[in-house]
């Protein structure tokens, strides 16, 4: 169900429920235009355990790649596929950016409980580059929040994610593209997210960090290309090791 407060948020109550909950998130967060926020939030009330976040995340991609496959305005065949894994315990605060990935891109990120308190927020850098007269990548040249001074551009369209509660297992799937806006080409139309995390001795905040994108944007010089994909995602699904950060 979409919440009428805040229509990115949504919950997952259910394995079985992971169809539909595709659907919805598919809608809000793979744009081709600024009609829809660019990005959802789900409360997994049936998540226990950090495994079973990671076993949704993989059956939510796989189920949001059956909706891109289908997906006529795409005007492609192709599905989605891994660009990265990773799990880290993150505590360090961030600036609005976007991951390194191809133009159109989805983050897939599960955040399991933690006594770390943080905000989550989402910046909306597309439709104010095009606002701007600008591409994203454009926009990012110029007026890039991570080295310069920004978020007074980036404050009007801004949303913090006030239903994040790290107390609980959430997944945030945020439009990581930076493809510029045609309506003849219809690609994605991504936005900038960032985090304000109060760091606590003793304490993990640990993010299940997953990227996917197009199939048209791997070859075989990708880092996570065939066989190297699917032992990939066998280790994120089973371990419990943490990597670095990026972050510091």
């Amino acid at each position: 169900m979409i919440n009428s407060t805040y229509p990115w948020l949504l919950a997952q109550e259910g394995d079985d429920s992971i169809p539909a909950l595709a659907r919805k998130i598919y809608k809000l967060v793979c744009r081709k235009d600024f009609t829809q926020p660019g990005f959802a939030l789900v409360r997994q009330t049936g998540v226990k355990s950090s495994i079973e976040q990671r076993q949704s995340i993989s059956a939510l991609k796989q189920a949001l790649s059956k909706l891109y496959f289908e997906d006529a305005a795409s005007n492609s065949e192709e599905k989605l596929e891994w660009f990265n894994l990773n799990r880290f315990d993150q505590q360090n605060s961030t600036k609005p950016h976007r991951d390194g990935a191809p133009e159109e891109s989805l983050l897939i990120l599960g955040y399991e409980p933690s006594t770390v308190k943080s905000e989550l927020s989402i910046a909306d850098y597309s439709k104010l580059a095009n606002d701007m007269g600008l591409s994203p990548n454009q926009f990012l040249e110029t007026h890039n929040p991570m080295y310069d001074q920004s978020n007074e551009l980036l404050r009007p369209v801004t949303t913090k994610l006030t239903a994040f509660n790290p107390k609980y297992f959430q997944l945030v799937i945020v439009n990581n593209s930076s493809a510029p806006l045609d309506p003849t080409m219809k690609r994605w139309q991504g936005v900038l997210h960032c985090a304000k995390v109060q760091k606590l001795e003793g304490a993990q905040r640990v993010i299940n960090s997953t990227v996917v994108c197009p199939m048209k944007y791997l070859d075989s010089d990708d880092p996570l290309s065939k066989n190297q994909a699917k032992e990939r995602e066998r280790w994120f699904l089973t371990s419990l090791d943490l990597q670095e950060s990026t972050y510091k």
